[in-house]
């Protein structure tokens, strides 16, 4: 995937033949809509990066980005809340993206267990299992390839007694049993909900024409020498001290 925010990447995605339909696939993607449009119509899969957590989406916001994307990149959060670690609910944002036709896109996935919601048993697997059979996305977004690699080739995931730690697991469950066993006290107060995406957010002015830097001329190295002394002013300058001095000897004899 080509993280696009300047027009320059179009003219050399083709020069090097990623337009062509015989290429491997590129994915484009930005948070600029003026930057996604100026691909439109190329041989490109464009992604929408929408870069901040939202708990909903207009439908005159996703007719606006189907105007310039085929797919939508969104963050962990937006599909499943959370407050201090703990997954609070799940939004209606990935149903509503593919209710439109456009592939849905999470990030960002990593290893550290801190990276993780509590509900998920700080493991990356049952983190991923939940948003592709649970979430039903169509992709994720993460910094390590080699365990989603491992995921797909888990052969629990097609057995007909899926493995318990592969369970589906109930969004803000754990906020709730934390609630019942140790009482309210035990719950963090809850954080203010996330806003929702509208045309505003998606609205960008168009792109200036693309304008090709012209190196300035490096600078010279060469140094101006300073003039130096003609060798006669020296003993010039010695025949003229030893005339002073000679002029007060005399004037000191006078005196006496």
């Amino acid at each position: 995937m080509i993280v696009g925010q300047n027009a320059l990447y179009l003219e050399a995605l083709n020069k090097a033949g990623y337009n062509s339909k015989t290429a491997k696939k590129v994915m484009i993607q930005s948070s600029d809509s003026s930057v996604l449009a100026k691909f439109k119509g190329k041989n490109y899969e464009l992604v929408y990066h929408v870069n901040e957590i939202i708990s909903d989406i207009l439908n005159s916001t996703i007719l606006d980005i189907k105007n310039f994307s085929d797919s939508v990149l969104i963050g962990k959060k937006s599909v499943y809340p959370d407050d201090e670690n703990f997954t609070t609910g799940v939004t209606n944002i990935v149903p509503k993206l593919q209710s439109f036709k456009l592939h849905v896109y999470v990030e960002l996935f990593r290893n550290e267990f801190v990276s993780q919601d509590w509900d998920f048993f700080s493991d990356p697997i049952v983190e991923i299992n939940q948003f592709v059979t649970v979430a039903t996305v169509d992709g994720l977004v993460t910094d390590f390839p080699q365990t989603a690699a491992s995921y797909k080739k888990n052969r629990c995931l097609n057995s007909a007694n899926l493995s318990p730690f592969l369970s589906a697991v109930l969004p803000g469950g754990l906020l709730q049993s934390m609630a019942f066993v140790a009482g309210p006290a035990a719950v963090p107060p809850a954080e203010p909900p996330a806003p929702v995406f509208t045309d505003a957010d998606v609205s960008e002015p168009a792109l200036p024409p693309a304008v090709k830097i012209v190196p300035s001329p490096a600078p010279s190295t060469t140094t101006a020498s300073s003039p130096k002394t003609p060798s006669s002013d020296v003993p010039r300058i010695t025949f003229s001290a030893f005339l002073s001095s000679l002029a007060m000897v005399a004037a000191a004899l006078l005196l006496f």
